[in-house]
């Protein structure tokens, strides 16, 4: 098993930026932060970036039940999951060859670097090869 991991980082208002990247299966999880974080909600998106077609599935605080999706190659899917401002939490696995299983926190805050605030996030992603 091999890891990896994102240090907490702020994303400014109106902006998305990586969260975390898996090699195999090659995954990128992207979080997009709203224009007004205190009031709106951010936006989880995955991206296949290699060669094989992926199960997905998504575990999260906000959503009933699991939910299922196949992802083709070169594919991006936006998840549907409208994170909630005060935060939240989502766990996703991707299955190709390998298992990558992946472990997102968001929250958006007041007045980060710029008075509108911003949203931070923390992700963790272990493979199993």
């Amino acid at each position: 098993m091999q890891g990896g991991g994102r240090a907490s980082q702020a994303i400014l208002p109106d902006s998305s930026a990586t969260i975390v990247q898996t090699s195999d299966p090659a995954v990128t999880v992207l979080y997009e932060c709203p224009s007004n974080p205190t009031t709106q909600r951010g936006r989880l998106d995955i991206v296949e970036g290699g060669t094989e077609s992926l199960n997905v599935l998504i575990d999260a605080k906000g959503i009933s039940g699991v939910q299922y999706s196949k992802l083709g190659p070169n594919d991006c899917h936006s998840i549907g999951l409208s994170l909630v401002a005060a935060g939240d939490h989502v766990t996703i696995q991707v299955q190709g060859t390998n298992v990558a299983t992946i472990v997102v926190f968001t929250v958006h805050r007041a007045g980060g670097p710029v008075s509108a605030g911003d949203c931070h996030r923390q992700a963790q992603a272990f493979e199993t090869r």
